[in-house]
């Protein structure tokens, strides 16, 4: 009848009101039921209220940044996958799960560490680290590539013959 719409809205959590504002501003979680109910009215009468509801789904975690160290690093050193801070609005804790690659193809190895029977001198070593809140995976993050460096030799004895010596012995010296 040309009156002007001046219908009303609430917002519903969990059964709940939260709100009367077009925008709810409300921090919603995983598992949330939130309605919106309009209520159509001119001014003068007001109609049947209609609504919708949906369910708040969760929200993969966020993991920040991956480094591996130490580096440089030698075939005796135990290389160390560090996942950096990682975030999950909806609150839940966050574990991670751990890929190595050695030479760009992946190896079998799953823990945040990685000894010297994975790689060698001059093999090109990197960590990818995947955030899951137990619900969902988060896009996973790869670490810097520490290349192996050589390790020096080492020596551990070194031997003068004779022992005792005299002034007319050759002498001969050797090593292990």
């Amino acid at each position: 009848d040309g009156d002007a719409d001046t219908s009303t809205l609430e917002w519903f959590v969990n059964g709940a009101s939260e709100g009367t504002t077009a925008t709810l501003t409300y921090a919603l979680v995983q598992g949330d039921t939130v309605e919106c109910t309009v209520t159509p009215t001119d001014g003068t009468d007001a109609g049947t209220p209609l609504s919708d509801t949906l369910t708040v789904s969760n929200t993969a975690p966020v993991l920040a940044d991956v480094s591996l160290g130490p580096d440089p690093a030698y075939e005796d050193d135990t290389l160390v996958c560090t996942a950096g801070s990682a975030t999950d609005v909806d609150g839940s804790a966050v574990t991670f799960t751990y890929a190595w690659t050695v030479n760009s193809a992946p190896i079998a190895a799953t823990s945040a560490t990685l000894t010297g029977a994975d790689f060698d001198k001059n093999d090109d070593v990197s960590c990818t680290v995947t955030p899951n809140d137990g619900t969902d995976a988060g896009a996973a993050v790869t670490s810097n590539t520490v290349t192996i460096q050589n390790t020096a030799p080492t020596i551990s004895s070194v031997t003068i013959d004779p022992n005792p010596a005299t002034a007319s012995d050759a002498l001969t010296c050797s090593w292990t």
